[in-house]
C-alpha cells in the first residue's frame, strides 16, 4: 500500500512539472514580442540590426516619455501631453530658467537638489555642469550663470 502511495505520489509530481513550468511561458512571450516590437520600431533603417544612432533615437524617447509621464503611472494623457508640448513639465516657458528653477525647487528651499533635478526630467550630466560649487545643490545663481555661458557658447561669444 505505501508503494502504490509513493508511486502515485511520484506520478503526480511528474505529471505537475510541465504545468507549472509552462505558467510563466505567456508572460515571457509577451515579453518577447514586446521586445521584438520595440525593436522593429526602432530599426528606422530596416536592416535587422540597430546602429548607435537608432539606439540613441530610441533613449531619447524613452527620455521623452520619462519627462513627459508627470505622475509616473507609466501612460501619457493628452493633458500631459500638451502640458509638455506648451510649456513644460512645471509649466515653464521653454527657456525660461527662473520659472524652471521655481517648479523644479519642490521643497522651496532656494536650491535644486540632485534628486529634484531628476525629478524634473532632467538628466544628471546637466545637473553636475549647473553645480559650479559641487555642493551637490544648484542655486538659481548658479543657474543664472550657466544658462548665460551657454547663451554665449551658441552665439559663439564664449570666453575659452
Amino acid at each position: 500500500m505505501k508503494t502504490i502511495i509513493a508511486t502515485t505520489l511520484a506520478l503526480a509530481t511528474l505529471a505537475a512539472v510541465p504545468l507549472i513550468a509552462q505558467t510563466g511561458a505567456p508572460q515571457a512571450e509577451a515579453r518577447s514580442a514586446k521586445h521584438a516590437e520595440r525593436f522593429k520600431a526602432a530599426d528606422t533603417s530596416r536592416d535587422g540590426a540597430l546602429s548607435r544612432a537608432e539606439w540613441d533615437a530610441m533613449q531619447r524617447a524613452n527620455d521623452r516619455f520619462a519627462r513627459m509621464d508627470t505622475n509616473k503611472d507609466g501612460k501619457l494623457t493628452e493633458a500631459e501631453m500638451q502640458a509638455m508640448h506648451k510649456g513644460g513639465r512645471h509649466g515653464e516657458k521653454r527657456g525660461d530658467p527662473a520659472a524652471f528653477f521655481a517648479g523644479a525647487d519642490t521643497n522651496k528651499d532656494g536650491a535644486i537638489s540632485t534628486a529634484e533635478w531628476e525629478a524634473a526630467g532632467r538628466k544628471p550630466e546637466g545637473f553636475a555642469r549647473m553645480d559650479a560649487d559641487k555642493d551637490g545643490k544648484v542655486s538659481q545663481a548658479e543657474m543664472d550663470a550657466a544658462v548665460a555661458q551657454m547663451k554665449a557658447r551658441r552665439a559663439g561669444t564664449a570666453r575659452l
